[in-house]
Order: structure tokens, then C-alpha cells, then sequence
């Protein structure tokens, strides 16, 4: 009905129109002049072309001078669909006609050989073939098409009407084969963090580069990067190496020094890591004073394996009393010390000399002032043991008493009271001397 009503509106501005041209030029420029009004056409978006009678008048926004009347345009513009347009020219009216311009669209089928292809729009998937796109406004587009099995196609396509498209695209496999085995077999395979088997293995895979991580019980893990060759027979293989394991070694007493496989590597307690499992191991400990031990070991897989050794001293110490303090002391002629005093005078303290070998030895103890001037003994000196021979002494005086005559004499003083001093010159010979008799008593260091 509308279209039968534009075409009226059609013939009679036809008419209008012929009227315009029809009799003398000079009747139509007089008519024109005084009957003729203007009309301003605007379309959203701007830039449509005019239309009138199948010839193109102009481009909006467009400003039409023509006699008052009913006028129907058809409006083109690229991207939009074609549409008609009616309006009334009026004289002294001046009022723009706006028309708003709807976008053109068109729709697409998109179809794959295989089927069920994912379609991948600007990084989303919309859907699986065969698929329907519609609302497509003119332009360019590409969508990408994914298969499991197959390589992945860009589909590009053009929308510039409004006739439905289809558009169908074959996807070429992908797919190659690979054959997976390990030393020792029965290795579970991973891929992409999935269990997908045990060695030996044969699957397909998409082409490409694919990762593999064969795992078994006491060997340490291995992951492969294969490229997989489609349409081909691929291969892996991969020799599984134990578990290293350790050791952790101590010994009573510590700070013994250790040695591995022929070579140093600290004092206990020591802890050796990354040791080869299932292989002999030579450990040998020693220290300053105590027998080396040895052992030969073997550590399993992923395990710590403690050892402890309990050292005993391959040599022996010597403890010894001597009477008085301040005695030097010799063991096989070498100088070991001087005795010291203990709580009493005429005590020494026990001396400990340590780090003898076993078997006999010498002692000899010696003071300048003794009478003697020394003596010795032997003792025997057992590995790992203490020996405490009885305690010695020497006769040293301690004092020299000058006499009223300025004679002098060396003595031992044992004791004083009011008559006299009460003394031991020899050892075993005992006297009192008077205080009469004695001018002065020098008393003697303990020492040389």
C-alpha cells in the first residue's frame, strides 16, 4: 500500500517537474522564480546520495530548491541499506527533513570438512561448525577454525551485501605418531600433566613440539621436548638413572676426618649427598689418638643412610704423682713439664700425659737440689688406657740453715716449736736443731 502511495507521489511531482520544462524557457524561469521553495535533507549518518527519478540530485546534507509539493528520494549510502524517503515542500517553511540510515548486514554459514570445528572470533570461541554468523555488517572478517588432530585455518571473508554467504573450508591433519620407551621399562609417561601410559608406549599426537616426563619409582624424573612430524612414526627413548642417595656420618668422639671413595671431604659429623645408589662405597674415619675404622657400604635410592663410628684410642695416657712440686718431669728422655702444687706445700698436683704409644716407657724426674738429683722408672702404657703408677718423691730441702759458726746446711724443715726446728738433712735421718744454735733459716723456692 505505501508503495502504490509513493508512486502517486512519484507521477505527480512528475508532472510538476514537466510542467517546469514544458512551453518557452523564459515561461519556466518566470514560474520557478516565483513559485519555488527550499527544502534541507539530512541523514544520520551524513554522505547518503540523493536519488530523485533514478538520477542522482546530491549527496546529504543537501538543500533542494523546488516547487512546494510531496517528494519521495531514495537515499544510498555504502554500509547501509538503500531507503526511500518522503517529505512536503513548502513555501516560507524552512524546517530540515532528518532520515537515520540503517546499517546493512548480511549472514554467513561456515561450514569445515571435518565437522565440528571450533570457531575462534577475535580470541573468543562462538561456536562449532557449521555455524551461522548473522548480523554481519559490510566489512572484512577473519575467524579461525581449530580441530584436535588438525592445524589450525584462518578464514577470512568479506560481507559488501546483503545476500547470505557460505563458505566451506577443509582442515588438513596434523596428526604423527610416536613410539616412547625407557631403561628400565614400565615408566609412567606425562603429557601436559596427564598420565597418558607406561613405557613402552605408542600414541598420537598433533604436530609440533610435545613434552614427555617419564617417571618411575628410585629413578630420578627425565622430561623430553619431542617434534612431532605428522603423517610419520616418531621415536623417544631415555635411560632412567637411580635415585642418588646419602649418607650421614658421625663418630664418638667428633672431628674425625673422613674419607670417601679414596678422597677427604670434612670431619663428623658430615653429611655426603647425591651418593650413586647400588654402588660400593669405601668410608674410611681417623683421628689424632684413636684407630682408623673402614667400612664398604652401599645406600639405596633416595635414602639417607646413617653411620656412626665408635672410635677407640690407639694410644694410652699417663697420670702421675711426684712429690714435692715443682719436679720436671721426662718421658723417654723428652721434657714434659714441671709438677705443680696442690693444696698443700709438700703435694703436687696430678700430671696427665697424654698420646703415648703402647709399651714400656722411661720416667725420669729430676731437681737440681735433690739428692738424688733424679731417679726413673719404667711403666708400661696400654692403647686406649690410663696408667697410674704409684706416686714418686724426691728428697729436695726446702730451706738452709746457717749456723752461729756461718756453717751452712740444706735440710728439710718439718715442723718449728720454741726449742727448736725440727728437720730431715738426709733422707731418713731426723733431728731438732736449737734456735740457739741457728743465725738465720733461708727458705728455698719450690723450684730450680
Amino acid at each position: 500500500m505505501k508503495l502504490f502511495k509513493y508512486t502517486n507521489v512519484f507521477l505527480a511531482a512528475a508532472v510538476i517537474v514537466t510542467g517546469f520544462c514544458c512551453g518557452c524557457k523564459k515561461e519556466k524561469k518566470k514560474i520557478a522564480a516565483v513559485s519555488a521553495a527550499k527544502k534541507k535533507i539530512i541523514t544520520e549518518p551524513s554522505g547518503a546520495k540523493i536519488f530523485y527519478n533514478g538520477k542522482e540530485i546530491g549527496t546529504t546534507p543537501y538543500i533542494l530548491t523546488a516547487a512546494p509539493n510531496s517528494y519521495t528520494v531514495r537515499l544510498v549510502k555504502d554500509g547501509y541499506k538503500p531507503r526511500f524517503a518522503y517529505f512536503t515542500v513548502k513555501k516560507g517553511q524552512n524546517k530540515p527533513s532528518t532520515f537515520k540510515l540503517e546499517p546493512a548486514s548480511s549472514s554467513v554459514l561456515l561450514e569445515s570438512v571435518p565437522g565440528q570445528a571450533a570457531v575462534i572470533r577475535d580470541g573468543n570461541r562462538i561456536g562449532e561448525t557449521p555455524l551461522v554468523l548473522s548480523d554481519l555488517a559490510y566489512g572484512s572478517y577473519t575467524v579461525r577454525l581449530e580441530k584436535t588432530g588438525h592445524s589450525a585455518k584462518d578464514v577470512k571473508f568479506s560481507v559488501n551485501s546483503e545476500r547470505p554467504q557460505k563458505i566451506k573450508t577443509t582442515l588438513i591433519s596434523n596428526i604423527g605418531s610416536i613410539h616412547i620407551t625407557s631403561n628400565p621399562k614400565g615408566a609412567q609417561i606425562y603429557h601436559n600433566g596427564k598420565n597418558i601410559g607406561t613405557t613402552p608406549f605408542t600414541g598420537e599426537f598433533p604436530d609440533g613440539k610435545q613434552t614427555f616426563t617419564l617417571r618411575r619409582s628410585n629413578y630420578t624424573p627425565v622430561t623430553a621436548t619431542v617434534n612431532i612430524l605428522k603423517n610419520k612414526r616418531n621415536s623417544l627413548h631415555r635411560e632412567l638413572n637411580l635415585l642418588p642417595g646419602s649418607f650421614y656420618i658421625t663418630s664418638t668422639p667428633s672431628k674425625a676426618r673422613v674419607v670417601f671413595n679414596g678422597k677427604y671431604m670434612g670431619v663428623t659429623p658430615l653429611q655426603l649427598p647425591d651418593v650413586q645408589s647400588n654402588l660400593t662405597h669405601r668410608i674410611k674415619v681417623s683421628l689424632n689418638g684413636y684407630a682408623s675404622q673402614g667400612i664398604h657400604r652401599k645406600t639405596s635410592p633416595g635414602r639417607r643412610e646413617p653411620i656412626h663410628f665408635n672410635l677407640k684410642r690407639s694410644l694410652g695416657d699417663l697420670e702421675l704423682v711426684i712429690n714435692p712440686p715443682g719436679v720436671t718431669v721426662y718421658v723417654d728422655d723428652i721434657k714434659y713439664g714441671v709438677t705443680q702444687k696442690a693444696d698443700s706445700e709438700k703435694i703436687s698436683k696430678v700430671m696427665s700425659i697424654k698420646n703415648l704409644t703402647p709399651g714400656e716407657h722411661v720416667i725420669r724426674y729430676a731437681h737440681s737440689r735433690a739428692r738424688p738429683a733424679s731417679k726413673s722408672r719404667k711403666i708400661k702404657i696400654v692403647a686406649g688406657e690410663v696408667t697410674r703408677p704409684e706416686p714418686m718423691s724426691l728428697w729436695i730441702p726446702n730451706a738452709e740453715i746457717i749456723y752461729t759458726d756461718d756453717s751452712t746446711e740444706a735440710v728439710i724443715i718439718l715442723s718449728k716449736n720454741n726449742q727448736g726446728v725440727f728437720v730431715e738433712p738426709y733422707n731418713g735421718i731426723r733431728y731438732t736443731i736449737l734456735h740457739k744454735n741457728i743465725k738465720k733459716i733461708n727458705y728455698l723456692n719450690e723450684k730450680e
